[in-house]
């Protein structure tokens, strides 16, 4: 685990006092396994700062069939217990794919179900609001239209934005 060296946002602050603030930060750190929960490791093996944006490959399933050619990517923050997503699918050609569109998820969430509520937008035919949950088992997240309805269709690219407790 690499060490925050925390530095003085104010220059009158009485030095010893901070600098033994920042002595019990670092034995803190060193003590505590949530840091590296709360700050994961980057690429370079020093903590992700708060909030970095990272990137996953959303696996994309259909509720009954299968779809012939999809894609997907996504990026994700966290930050303390909270995991915020977006997500963009590209459905080349739905194949036999048909009801809810589900896609799994970068982290884990907390568990019970419907932790959270998705957003998002149709992109290319027809604009349409799209809705959705987060669901702790399977740990997916399943997206409907605004209507119930599926979003499966040929040529079709979903934007989505959630949040969900981890």
């Amino acid at each position: 685990m690499a060490l925050v060296n925390l530095t003085s946002p104010d220059p009158s602050l009485d030095r010893p006092v901070y600098d033994e603030f920042n002595r019990i930060f670092l034995a803190w750190q060193r003590s505590n396994r949530i840091f590296d929960e709360l700050f994961p490791p980057g690429s370079n093996g020093e903590p992700a700062a708060l909030g970095a944006q990272q990137t996953w490959s959303p696996t994309v399933t259909a509720q009954s069939g299968s779809l012939t050619t999809v894609s997907a990517t996504g990026r994700y923050s966290i930050i303390g217990n909270l995991c915020f997503i977006d997500v963009s699918i590209f459905i080349t050609t739905a194949g036999t794919g048909s009801g809810v569109l589900n896609f799994t998820l970068p982290v884990p969430p907390a568990g019970g179900v419907a932790l959270s509520m998705l957003y998002g937008r149709e992109n290319f035919s027809t604009g349409a609001m799209l809705q959705g949950y987060i669901e702790a088992s399977p740990a997916l997240a399943r997206v409907f239209r605004y209507d119930g309805g599926s979003v499966i269709a040929n040529s079709t690219q979903m934007l989505i934005s959630a949040s969900y407790f981890i």
